[in-house]
Parts: structure tokens; sequence; C-alpha cells
């Protein structure tokens, strides 16, 4: 079933979910931070579509000791201790972020479902621009923790229901 929902009816919806919740976003964000800024023709007309499976409130430090073990990175009585945030501040032990006044959504990639970029609106191939991005540091992680400006997602995907946001 399709719904609209405003900005602040996500963050309500996301204050509701009880531990882990798995969803699909569809988020939408500028690619000006990922480009160099002198002389780029493109600096303010490139946007990224995101659609990604991800989880919320799932514990990044239970995750990366997972996956260390895994590899041998850690013994099985070795624990991973993630650094703080260095910015925003957790609401009310949810997966939201308050950061000067604005809110954001923390979750960790389970799959990447696919990008489309943009200028100008108009779907563009990534080689139009790739000469003024910046090197990507391709670490290699094994787990992906995003956070999102909720106001940058169009579109979620859960509990068999899909929400458009207004």
């Amino acid at each position: 079933m399709l719904k609209w929902l405003t900005v602040e009816e996500i963050k309500a919806m996301i204050f509701k979910t009880n531990g882990t919740a798995i969803m699909t976003l569809v988020v939408e964000t500028s690619m000006d931070s990922s480009m160099y800024k002198k002389d780029n023709p493109y600096i303010g007309r490139t946007t990224k579509e995101s659609k990604v499976n991800v989880i919320l409130q799932s514990s990044y430090a239970n995750a990366m000791t997972k996956a260390y073990r895994k590899y041998g990175i850690l013994s099985e009585t070795e624990t991973f201790i993630p650094q703080q945030r260095t910015w925003g501040e957790r609401v009310d032990n949810s997966a939201i972020i308050e950061h000067k006044g604005n809110f954001y959504l923390e979750c960790r990639i389970l799959n990447p479902l696919g990008t489309t970029y943009k200028v100008d609106g108009v779907e563009a191939d990534k080689e139009e621009f790739k000469a003024y991005m910046k090197p990507y540091n391709n670490y290699d992680s094994l787990v992906y923790v995003r956070t999102y400006k909720l106001s940058s997602i169009k579109e979620i995907h859960y509990n068999q229901n899909v929400y458009k946001v207004a």
C-alpha cells in the first residue's frame, strides 16, 4: 500500500520501531561533498539517487566483531570497540541523530540495490563528471554505516508498505 508521509511523520515512524528494523530506502543526495570545488561546472547541479536495503538500531560494534572474527582479524575473545560519533547527538536511544537543528537517520547498509546520477535533474552517466570527483577511499570495510538527512529520503519500503515522502 502506498502512503505519503512528511519528514516529521518519518521521524515519528522511526521512533516507534522497536529493536532492529529492516527497510529499503531511496535517498537523493547532493554530490557536492564528493567533488572538487575549483573550476567545477557540476557543483550544485549533480545528485545521486541510491536505493539501499538497511537495518536500523543494529549494533555496529557487534557487527564488526562478528565480521572481524570471521576473517581472523579478532580472536574469539576479542571485541571491536568503535570510536565515538564525531558529530550529532542520538535522540532518545533511537536511529535518529540531531545535528544543528537537522535530523538524520543512522543505518547499516545490508545491500546496495542501485544508483542513479542526475545533472540538472536529468539522468546522467557518472563518466560525464567523474573527472571532477575526489578520489573515493575504497577501503575494505566489512560493515557500512550511513547517516542520511531525513529530508533526503524520498521513499521507504517497510512492513509491506511503500511510503513516499512529501
